[in-house]
Order: structure tokens, then C-alpha cells, then sequence
């Protein structure tokens, strides 16, 4: 149904299109009219209309009056034009020449080519294989994410029905007319709220799940009032849109949840949030580019690639020794009204008198700086969004590897959710190809894995002593402050009871899960990342819906052995380091094995 549904729409503007170039030069002929000159006088305004057109929308129209009136004028110019060519038409009474003997041919040829072509198009969406139609109405949400909830729980005629299930349809009944699928490339104003129109339908999914499952059982659907009841007034919202925009590179969104959590939407996905999740990363990639060099405090200067919420630029605002901040984004919005809306997650970050800020494309300023900086830590958009795999190439490693200073350290933002094995192998091998001596640091959610930091230094690696570490942080009350507040000293795992505290030295550096020295067999075989591939543009959208985060990190946690080459210091630092790494499934295989 999807290709017959494509071709309803697409193929009679496609034809009205292509007819209209004849139209006007037809309009526009006269009897005693050069025809060279009336084609390129034609042509010429085609191209200077294209061009004003594409200025005057991209610069000025939907900036002001957003994509949906943008869409709207084109339509009324669209007719207007249409008026205009075809009045001439319309007012000639001269009669219709007589067709020459070859075109009632041509007319039947033509004929029976429209008929086959409307023969082929019923007969292509017959043979297409059936589908739930509530998963084509969301995202493919059904098919994708249902078989990675229930395995085990349900067997395959239980699945087939819960797909079938009402609650689909309610959920289908939120989403439909905002969206027909879940954005994968950019998006549609509608597409900036998905993720937050899915956090209720999701909740409410876990709230019902046993009553779902017992009716399933039962031989019948449930029924009854669910999110959808809520979205029209009939119950709670737990979560509303705070701020929407259309920016020039992508349409962003900020949403907020009366549990106090507010999230940044970009290109229709969540980028940031305050959940303690997403807060734990974002400061990970600050705190970790700082804390492991030999001498936080000889960092000078900073540069953060992608700004988001800007928690991560705000990381470094609590260092004393940082001069300079160099924070860069492509989208002016995101800087101008996101940002500041994170004010007290981000430390203030943009109006710190240190701090510049740079609407460029990352991979841009990175090229073209002749500044070089002890720190670039990069957090793009997912590596499937248009443009970003660019950021996630080997050159590009080895442009920031050139702009860093001696001692210099790289950090990068890693998803783990909603990747596979082969996305996931791709984005680290293509890292450590730049940085041999790279680390991966695993920020884990419930016991799970959930995203992760690579961090590479471009001189060879000194130890990182978790004693001096920890007189550092006592010292500097104002950076192990921010380190608190992401959860770090609270005990391994963010959840409801924190249980025992510990060290933040310890703390932080148990988020340690591999190298490049002790993955190696894991990264067997990888492809890379490059800039005439870019691999992660096809490949990192194809695990969308699929959490399989916890597997990926498990088989990575099956290469790990205690960094004695990364780590040292006192017997009880270290055997608590020990310890706290083994409550989180952190365990050494038998040393014959080495």
C-alpha cells in the first residue's frame, strides 16, 4: 500500500511538473517570435525565478512564517502562475490544427501505456507482504520494537496478535495527521514531537502491560481509555512542548515533564535532557576530557563540536584554568533559544565571559581554524541524520587529532541504544584507528548499557593516579560538585536507592569498559568510517527501535581486563576501584587466557 500511496501522490504533480516548462513556452510564443530566443528567454527565467525562489524561501519566508504557510504561498503562486500561462490559451480562438497521421497513434500508444502503468500499480501493492496497519502508522513501531520487548515472554502467534492489539490503534490514533512514520532525515514541524508524544504512549504501554498480557492470554484485545483520551482532554498529559522551531538546518523542539524533566528535541529525536541518563553522559564528556589528562589544571583552551543542550560546554565553566571556550554549532536556534533554556544544567555556559560561540558546521571550523586546543570533545546529532556521519569519519579524527595541543585529549559521544553490532563496531574501530591508545568509557542506565565516551590523547598515555585524582576533585569543590549532581559518588548504577556511596575518583573512573588494546578481537573485522563511504549514514539508522544496548555492552565487557597500564595508585583505591567495576559485570578472565 505504501508504493500505490507514493504513487497517488507524487506521480500527477510529477507529470503537472513536467508539463509546465511546454506550457509556458507555449504561452509565451508568438507568430513571428525567434524560437531560439523564445526558449532561452524562458530558460533564463526559469533560472533566475529558481534561484530568487530558493533565496527568498530558504532566507526570509520560512524563517518568519514556518514551512506550512511557506507551503501555502507556494501553492497560491503555483495557481497563479498556472492562471497566467494558461490565459493565453484559453483567450486564442484559433481553430485547433489538425493532427497529422502519426499522432492518433502516438495517442494510443500512449493510452495503452497509462493503462499498463495503472494495471502494475495494484498488481505491485497486492504482492507486497502483509503488515500490521497500525505499524505502518508509527514508525514501523510495532514491527521494530515489539520483538526486542517481549522475547521470551510471548511466542510468535501472542506477538502477531499483540501487534494487532487495541493498543496500537489507540497509539496510532495520537500520531496520526502529525506524522506518518517516525523522521529519519530532517523533519516536518510534526516530527519534532514524536519522541515526546511516545514517552506517554510508552508509559502508559508499561503501565497496562500485565493487564495487556492477561487479556492476550485470554484469547481477546484490550480495550479502554488510553493516552489518546488524555492527548484529547480526558486525563492527565505528562508531558507538554515548552518551545517549537524551525531553524535553518533543523527543526527543533523543547518539551518538559511534570515530573520536572525537560528534553531537547532536534531533527524529530531526543538529542538532550536532564534525565540522569543523559546528564550523567553529557557530563562525562566534559569531566573525563579534563580529569584524564596528567594535570587538569593545565588545560587552557576547550572546543565543544555540537552544542545541544550545552551541558557539556558547561562542564568545563566550574575549571578555573580554562581560558577559552570554543562552543560550535551549525544551528543558530539551538544557541539562540535552546540552550539558554539548560541555563542551570549548563552552568551558564553562554554567558560565561570565557566562552565564543561559533555558528559554523563543526567539521568546517575544525578544518579551517589555525587554532589548536588541549581539549575537543564532539557530540553531533546521530550518525544517520543528514550530514552527520561526516562528523564521525576518520578524517575528521585526524583534523581534530591535528588542532589538539601536546597532551592534548578527544572525546566523543558513542550510542549505544538503538544501535547494532555493526554500527556499534564501526563508530569505536574507526576511532581507534586515529587514536590507538583510545578508551572507552560505558555511562549505563539501570544495569544496562545505554551510551558511552571514547576519549583518545594524541601523546602516548601516562597513568592516571586515583589518589592524586581524588585530592585534585577535594580541592576543587566547585568541579566535584558538578560530578554529584550527575549522580557520580552516589554509588555505580543512577537508580531509586543509590545504596552505599563512594569516592567520585572511584566512582568515575569504574565507568571504565575497554581499549583499543583489549577490544581488538571484538573489533575484528570492522569497516571504517570514511569520508568516501560514510558507512554510519546508511548503517547506524537501521537499529532505530531496537534497545539492544545491554547485549552490545556485555559482549564488550567480555574483552575486560583492570587498565593496570591506565590506572594506579594506593592497595585500597585500587581494590575498591576493583570492586566497584565488578558490581557492574566488570570481570577479568582467567589470566591464562592472556
Amino acid at each position: 500500500m505504501d508504493l500505490a500511496v507514493c504513487l497517488w501522490a507524487v506521480l500527477p504533480g510529477a507529470i503537472l511538473w513536467g508539463a509546465s516548462f511546454p506550457l509556458a513556452l507555449a504561452a509565451a510564443a508568438g507568430p513571428t517570435q525567434d524560437p531560439g530566443r523564445l526558449v532561452a528567454g524562458v530558460y533564463a527565467a526559469n533560472t533566475v525565478g529558481a534561484i530568487s525562489g530558493a533565496l527568498a524561501f530558504s532566507l526570509v519566508f520560512i524563517p518568519v512564517i514556518g514551512t506550512q504557510w511557506s507551503q501555502r504561498l507556494l501553492l497560491a503562486l503555483a495557481a497563479t502562475s498556472a492562471a497566467v500561462v494558461l490565459a493565453p490559451l484559453l483567450r486564442s480562438r484559433a481553430r485547433p490544427p489538425r493532427l497529422s497521421p502519426a499522432r492518433p497513434a502516438a495517442a494510443k500508444l500512449s493510452a495503452i501505456g497509462l493503462a499498463a502503468a495503472a494495471a502494475f500499480v495494484p498488481l505491485m501493492a497486492w504482492s507486497i507482504s502483509p503488515m500490521p496497519w497500525a505499524a505502518v502508522g508509527f514508525g514501523r513501531f510495532c514491527a521494530t520494537m515489539i520483538p526486542e520487548v517481549y522475547p521470551g515472554v510471548l511466542d510468535q502467534e501472542e506477538i502477531e496478535l499483540l501487534k494487532r492489539a487495541e493498543v496500537w490503534r489507540i497509539t496510532l490514533r495520537i500520531v496520526n495527521g502529525a506524522v506518518q512514520y517516525e523522521p529519519q532525515v530532517g523533519g516536518r514541524p510534526g516530527e519534532t514531537l514524536t519522541a515526546a508524544i511516545r514517552s506517554s504512549v510508552d508509559a502508559w504501554i508499561a503501565d497496562h502491560e500485565s493487564e495487556l498480557l492477561a487479556a492476550l492470554r485470554k484469547g481477546r484485545q484490550l480495550g479502554g481509555e488510553g493516552p489518546s483520551s488524555a492527548a484529547a482532554g480526558g486525563g492527565a498529559v505528562t508531558r507538554y512542548c515548552a518551545f517549537l522551531g524551525e531553524g535553518v538546518n533543523v527543526s527543533v523542539a523543547v518539551s518538559e515533564s511534570t515530573d520536572g524533566f525537560r528534553c531537547f528535541h532536534g531533527a524529530g529525536k531526543v538529542q538532550a535532557s536532564t534525565e540522569p541518563a543523559d546528564m550523567r553522559l553529557q557530563r562525562m564528556l566534559g569531566h573525563l576530557s579534563m580529569l584524564a589528562r596528567s594535570d587538569p589544571a593545565s588545560a587552557r583552551s576547550v572546543l565543544v563540536v555540537a552544542c545541544g543542550a550545552g551541558v557539556t560546554a558547561g562542564s568545563f565553566v566550574p575549571y578555573e584554568s580554562v581560558e577559552r571556550i570554543v562552543l560550535c554549532d551549525i544551528e543558530p536556534m539551538v544557541l539562540k533559544r535552546v540552550a539558554p533554556m539548560f541555563a542551570a544544567e549548563n552552568n551558564n555556559v553562554l554567558d560565561d565571559r570565557r566562552t565564543q560561540v561559533v555558528v559554523d558546521d563543526g567539521r568546517h571550523l575544525v578544518r579551517t581554524t589555525k587554532e589548536t586546543f588541549d581539549v575537543i570533545t564532539s557530540d553531533p546529532l546521530d550518525p544517520w541524520i543528514k550530514g552527520c556521519a561526516a562528523l564521525n569519519t576518520r578524517e575528521y579524527y585526524e583534523m581534530c587529532k591535528a588542532r589538539l595541543n601536546p597532551g592534548g585529549v578527544m572525546t566523543l559521544w558513542v550510542p549505544l541504544y538503538e544501535s547494532d553490532w555493526e554500527t556499534a563496531r564501526t563508530f569505536i574501530a574507526t576511532f581507534f584507528q586515529v587514536f590507538p591508545n583510545g578508551v572507552l568509557w560505558s555511562n549505563e542506565a539501570e544495569g544496562e548499557g545505554y551510551d558511552a565516551v571514547l576519549l583518545g590523547w594524541v601523546d602516548p598515555v601516562g597513568k592516571i593516579n586515583v589518589d592524586d585524582l581524588q585530592d585534585w576533585l577535594d580541592r576543587h569543590p566547585a568541579v566535584a560538585g558538578s560530578l554529584e549532581e550527575a549522580g557520580f559518588g552516589s554509588g555505580r548504577l543512577p537508580t531509586e536507592d543509590y545504596g552505599e556511596t563512594c569516592e567520585l575518583s572511584v566512582d568515575l573512573l569504574a565507568t571504565y569498559a575497554g581499549q583499543a588494546r583489549d577490544m581488538a578481537g571484538w573489533l575484528q573485522g570492522a569497516q571504517i568510517n570514511t569520508d568516501r563511504n560514510l558507512r554510519l549514514q546508511y548503517l547506524a539508522g537501521m537499529a532505530l527501535n531496537r534497545y539492544l544496548g545491554g547485549r552490545l555492552l556485555r559482549d564488550i565487557l567480555a574483552y575486560y581486563r583492570f587498565p593496570d597500564n591506565l590506572i594506579e595508585g594506593s592497595e585500597a583505591r585500587l581494590a575498591a576501584l576493583e570492586e566497584q567495576m565488578a558490581q557492574s559485570g566488570r570481570h577479568p578472565p582467567a589470566r591464562d587466557a592472556w
